[in-house]
């Protein structure tokens, strides 16, 4: 099943990038004051907007690299965040699972 998804993974990982850099700007940093009223479910919210963006980057990583230049301090800053994500990606997808499924729980 996953070989299927596997030429899709650069652009759901862009798609996913996006999602939470949005969840980030409309959902999360205008009710910031409310982390004091309803701790749990803005901590819920904090966590699956940073697990979006983490997870966003670590899949569509190889689609951006073709994007922006090869050469340059960027791409190295780039490829040293990513090989430094890798090995705990399937804890970051495990905690995503974990915060969706508390989330759509209610909490």
């Amino acid at each position: 099943m996953f070989d299927k998804v596997a030429p899709y993974q650069g652009a759901l990982g862009v798609g996913l990038l996006g999602f939470g850099i949005y969840h980030l700007v409309v959902n999360l940093l205008p009710h910031l004051g409310a982390i004091s009223a309803m701790p749990l479910k803005m901590g819920l919210l904090v966590a699956g907007v940073a697990l979006d963006i983490l997870i966003g980057f670590l899949l569509g990583f190889g689609l951006v690299s073709k994007w922006i230049s090869r050469s340059g301090a960027a791409s190295d800053k780039g490829k040293a965040a990513f090989s430094r994500l890798v090995p705990i990606q399937a804890p970051m997808g495990l905690a995503a699972v974990a915060v969706g499924a508390l989330i759509l729980a209610g909490f």
